[in-house]
């Protein structure tokens, strides 16, 4: 970060201090467990004490759609023996480095850095979601890294295998959330060496491909289970756009700054002329088209709060 907007490093530390301390109070105040968070706990339960990765014990069915988020939560459980709390320090860990990261790292200046804090404070989707008990805060955490290593001048195939390990981490975390990454992946990688990248790309997606082949041996499906559910629903197509878009509009209205950021977000690399910044837009609109064609979540601002850090993430390279 630049210090060139002010003189007096003191005096900066001290309104960033602040703002982050006002961030961990909100995430303090406002933590919560959703519903959904503790049929992951079960499945977890379940493997700590040797009966498997089951909701019920004699059904190898995958209830849970984060593996990642599932398998660090099951290390911690497994030396603590506590579900709740432990489930609820290690999200205030995980969003708590996430914004150092946004803030120290992929910030350039200091009136960025504090457009980032603001926003991620004033968000009530992202603070809603940095805690919840679900994903979102690991998937946070692994964009923010994503683009603390994309934003870096150089373009090598290490780079690319840097990238390629933490998007494969984020699909294993939740899988559509490689439609935020892939364009940035892939654009950095026709940056780079074009077809020689390619090898690159399969060694850091190994892991994600591991976990499908696992799935397919452990569960007879590649995919989790509510995947095919909300395939197989007799919904119509557009009876689902129609809900994806009320998805949106019922987050304007109980979360007015977030949705404009994020529009916000998605023009301002036109505006600034970055080109480097055009593939996170790609992906940001390819997820919020999937959003809206999957007919948005009942539980308002979850599928908002990763594409909403994105548009900040480009909104921090004023």
């Amino acid at each position: 970060m630049k210090f060139k907007d002010i003189s007096n490093r003191t005096f900066f530390y001290s309104i960033i201090f602040t703002l982050i301390s006002f961030y961990l109070f909100l995430l303090l105040f406002t933590a919560w467990m959703t519903d959904d968070s503790f049929i992951t706990l079960r499945t977890i339960d379940n493997f700590v004490n040797g009966y498997g990765l089951t909701w019920n014990i004699s059904e190898r069915v995958q209830a849970y759609t984060h593996p990642l988020w599932m398998l660090l939560l099951s290390s911690f459980y497994f030396i603590t023996g506590e579900p709740y709390f432990t489930t609820i320090i290690i999200l205030i860990i995980l969003s708590l480095l996430t914004v150092y990261i946004l803030a120290f790292k992929i910030s350039v200046e200091f009136k960025s850095t504090i457009i980032v804090l603001i926003a991620l404070i004033f968000s009530k989707a992202f603070i809603d979601y940095s805690s919840s008990g679900l994903e979102n805060p690991l998937t946070h955490l692994l964009i923010a890294i994503f683009f603390l290593i994309y934003l870096k001048k150089e373009n090598n195939n290490k780079k690319i295998l840097f990238l390629s390990l933490t998007a494969s981490a984020a699909a294993l975390n939740r899988m559509d959330i490689i439609l935020l990454l892939l364009p940035t992946l892939f654009y950095n990688a026709y940056k780079t060496e074009k077809l020689k990248s390619i090898k690159f790309i399969l060694a850091g997606f190994i892991p994600f491909i591991l976990w499908i082949f696992f799935s397919l041996f452990y569960y007879g499906f590649p995919f989790p289970n509510t995947a095919y559910a909300k395939i197989n629903h007799g919904i119509n197509n557009y009876e689902l756009i129609e809900q994806g878009l009320y998805y949106f509009l019922n987050s304007f209205y109980l979360d007015p700054l977030t949705v404009p950021l994020l529009l916000f977000g998605l023009i301002f690399p036109f505006i600034i002329n970055k080109k480097s910044l055009y593939p996170a837009t790609i992906g940001i609109i390819l997820y919020l088209l999937y959003v809206i064609k999957i007919g948005g979540d009942f539980m308002s601002g979850r599928f908002i709060s990763a594409p909403f850090l994105m548009a900040i993430i480009i909104l921090s390279q004023i």
